[in-house]
């Protein structure tokens, strides 16, 4: 594993949840380079506050409020069961509108006469 790749399982490593194998790779390589071992304190140092805070439970109807909070201020967009024009992504609709803009040209292209230079 390279410092990038090592340095991406910091979070994992300090959450314990790697595999056994993976984090001993990691650990081995925070032995033998003081680079990362010095980043790992850092990224230690930084996260140990929030160690300390007590876990907090989300509310029982959280999965029911949040699609709901969603819909109302996406005005429907998002979890909607409305149909049409509204929920059409608005990446579709500006594809389309390409589409019938390339379909012009090329209709005035061919529709138009050539022209001819006189001689």
């Amino acid at each position: 594993m390279d410092h990038t790749q090592i340095q991406e399982k910091f979070s994992e490593l300090w959450e314990q949840t790697l595999d056994e194998e993976t984090r001993q790779k990691v650990q081995a390589h925070l032995d033998a380079c003081a680079a990362c071992r010095s980043d790992y304190e850092a990224f230690q140092q930084a996260m140990r506050p929030l160690g300390q805070l007590g876990r907090v439970r989300p509310p029982q109807d959280l999965k029911e409020t949040v699609p709901d909070l969603i819909r109302r201020r996406s005005q429907g967009r998002f979890f909607s069961s409305r149909r049409g024009l509204k929920r059409v992504p608005l990446e579709w609709l500006s594809l389309a509108m390409l589409a019938v803009v390339a379909l012009l040209y090329l209709l005035l292209k061919l529709l138009q006469p050539a022209l001819r230079l006189p001689g």
